[in-house]
């Protein structure tokens, strides 16, 4: 993921990129203060960085960054660490910024891009959502007659509260799921979820996420206590849009394996479950302007995988024949080199009741929120409706 960071600093904060003439060029479109006509100072932030400047103008134009001009104080801090620049002219502050590439990576985007515009890292996104829809899924009421069709098929609405590096915004969620019973051991089905995310940040940050999950699963011991194992393959997508950077986005692709418990105490179910899945990401949607940057997407398809761990649990408690309260808890941990100690681990709670309307269709609605990501909360609502045929 640092590469793809890498790839990202060159080409919007570098002046050797034509998307960029120099670092003023970002800097320029967050919201710049001139307190006087040879003074331009900006106190704000940049995705995870606050970023304090002051630049006196000494070319009479108030309004740009020249050799003629001298920057007087320029300092990026985070999570990801502080960088002092010196004080100096263009191309001073353009050479700082190029042999100090990989501290401004690490300080703009702890964690990587996703982290940093939706919120989690595409891969805990990918474990989170198996986990919960597969490993350890809710569970219908007693009362429910699953069972009797072979074909489910699922919508989810979903609405987020979010804060992410000091700022708030919303994302926006669905869900599509479809599963189909085989031979009574045998499920395979498939996950689309897509979100929207808005932050007010000073860049007016803008996100989209989709994804695509292919899973099957096999139980081959069910006698008073259920056994349960799988596997998926997935794909997904992230743009993300600012005024400080048009366009950015990435792919990310890779699969899992995982296993669950499950025992009926009659006055609760119990899932006990597990999942170990691997992926890669590449940068995708830049603008191909120079030689530098191919030689960056050759780099790029040689990185590390991402590796994330899966566990938890979901209790499931009957109250009459028609209600089901689900509550659920699980901890993913990423263990990839680039992904900070702040934000290589995270732990979602969800509470779910799911209510039976009919054999063949049931609603369930509920609150979820994650933990642990450093300088990120949210808190989520969302309405689920299942058909089986």
């Amino acid at each position: 993921m640092k590469k793809a960071i890498l790839a990202l600093a060159v080409l919007y904060l570098l002046p050797a990129i034509t998307c960029a003439d120099d670092v003023f060029d970002v800097l320029e479109k967050l919201p710049i203060q001139r307190p006087d006509g040879t003074t331009q100072t900006l106190d704000s932030s940049l995705y995870a960085a606050s970023v304090v400047m002051e630049l006196k103008d000494g070319d009479g134009i108030n309004t740009n960054f020249s050799n003629a001009d001298t920057m007087e104080r320029l300092v990026l801090s985070s999570i990801g660490g502080t960088l002092t620049f010196p004080v100096g002219n263009q191309a001073v502050i353009s050479q700082f910024a190029i042999d100090h590439s990989q501290e401004i990576i690490d300080i703009l985007f702890p964690g990587g891009i996703a982290a940093n515009t939706v919120g989690q890292s595409e891969n805990q996104l990918s474990a989170s959502l198996v986990f919960d829809e597969v490993v350890a899924p809710i569970k219908s009421p007693r009362g429910s007659q699953r069972k009797q069709f072979k074909n489910e098929l699922s919508g989810r609405l979903q609405y987020d509260n979010i804060e992410l590096n000091n700022s708030n915004g919303y994302s926006l969620g669905t869900l599509l799921g479809y599963r189909r019973d085989v031979a009574d051991r045998f499920e395979f089905g498939l996950l689309v979820p897509y979100r929207f995310t808005s932050l007010n940040d000073p860049s007016d940050t803008t996100a989209h996420f989709a994804q695509f999950d292919l899973f099957g699963t096999f139980t081959p011991y069910d006698r008073g206590i259920t056994v349960k194992v799988g596997a998926d393959a997935f794909t997904s997508v992230l743009v993300s849009q600012s005024n400080s950077i048009d366009i950015i986005g990435d792919l990310t692709y890779g699969g899992g394996i995982f296993s669950a418990i499950e025992k009926d105490f009659k006055s609760l179910i119990m899932t006990l479950g597990v999942g170990f899945k691997v992926s890669k990401t590449t940068l995708e949607f830049l603008p191909d302007t120079s030689d530098i940057l191919g030689e960056i997407i050759k780099a790029l398809n040689d990185r590390e995988v991402d590796q994330d761990l899966t566990y938890g649990i979901n209790l499931a408690i009957p109250y009459g024949e028609n209600l089901m309260i689900n509550v659920g808890a699980h901890r993913t941990n990423s263990f990839a080199s680039d992904i900070s100690s702040d934000r290589n681990a995270q732990t979602k709670i969800r509470m779910v009741l799911q209510y039976k309307i009919s054999n063949a269709f049931e609603l369930n609605g509920g609150y979820s929120t994650i933990l642990e990501i450093k300088d990120y909360t949210m808190h989520s609502l969302f309405l689920n409706a299942i058909a089986r045929f």
